[in-house]
C-alpha cells in the first residue's frame, strides 16, 4: 500500500506501507498520482496515517504481526462515524498517530451495508461507529468506547505504546542508572 506525504517545496511524495513512519520509503510522485485509496465514499480525504482498510484483518496481522494496529469502522451515512472520522483525523489525534507509529485502517462500510454486522461481530458489536485498538504484545483487540474524545483515544494509544515498551524491556538486565535509589 503506497500513501502520500508531503516533501519539501510541497513536492508530493509517495510512502510504502505498513512501515512505521520513520522507516517509509518515499520517492517524489508526479500530481497526476492516483490518491483513491486515500478517500472515503464521500470523497473525504484520508489525512496523515490513515489508509482505507482493503483486506481481512487477519491479512493485516500476519503481514505485521508485532505492529500496533487501530482500525475505525463506519459509514459515510451515519453521523456518529462522521463526528467519530472528525477525531480521528484532528491534528492532536493525527500526530500522536505518527508518534504511535501503529498501522491505522479506516474500514468504510458506506458502500457494503450487508457487511456491517459481519464485521462488528467480530468484536462483539453491532452498531456504527467502532473504533477498536490491537495490542501485538498483549495479541489483544481494545474497543473503544463509542463515543469518546481526541484526549481519550490519545490515553489509549500511549497506554497501548507503554505496553508495548514494558514488553520490549521485558528480560533486560537493568543497569544501575536506572535503579531508583533509596
Amino acid at each position: 500500500m503506497m500513501t502520500l506525504a508531503v516533501g519539501s517545496g510541497g513536492i508530493p511524495k509517495m510512502c510504502s506501507d505498513p512501515a512505521p513512519p520513520a522507516e517509509q520509503q518515499c520517492k517524489e510522485v508526479s500530481s497526476e498520482t492516483d490518491t483513491k485509496g486515500k478517500r472515503l465514499s464521500d470523497g473525504t480525504a484520508l489525512p496523515g496515517p490513515w489508509q482505507l482498510m482493503e483486506h481481512s484483518i487477519d491479512h493485516y496481522l500476519a503481514a505485521s504481526p508485532d505492529r500496533p494496529i487501530i482500525v475505525a469502522y463506519g459509514a459515510t451515512w451515519t453521523l456518529s462515524s462522521k463526528q467519530q472520522w472528525h477525531k480521528l483525523f484532528s491534528e492532536k489525534v493525527t500526530n500522536e498517530l505518527h508518534r504511535w507509529g501503529g498501522l491505522c485502517l479506516i474500514r468504510d462500510l458506506s458502500e457494503n451495508p450487508e457487511s456491517v454486522k459481519t464485521e462488528l461481530a467480530k468484536f462483539d458489536r453491532t452498531a456504527l461507529p467502532l473504533t477498536v485498538i490491537y495490542d501485538p504484545h498483549r495479541k489483544e483487540w481494545f474497543p473503544m468506547p463509542t463515543v469518546f474524545t481526541e484526549d481519550q483515544l490519545v490515553k489509549a494509544l500511549s497506554s497501548r505504546q507503554h505496553n508495548q515498551e514494558e514488553q520490549s524491556n521485558a528480560g533486560k538486565p537493568t543497569t544501575r542508572s536506572e535503579t531508583k535509589s533509596e
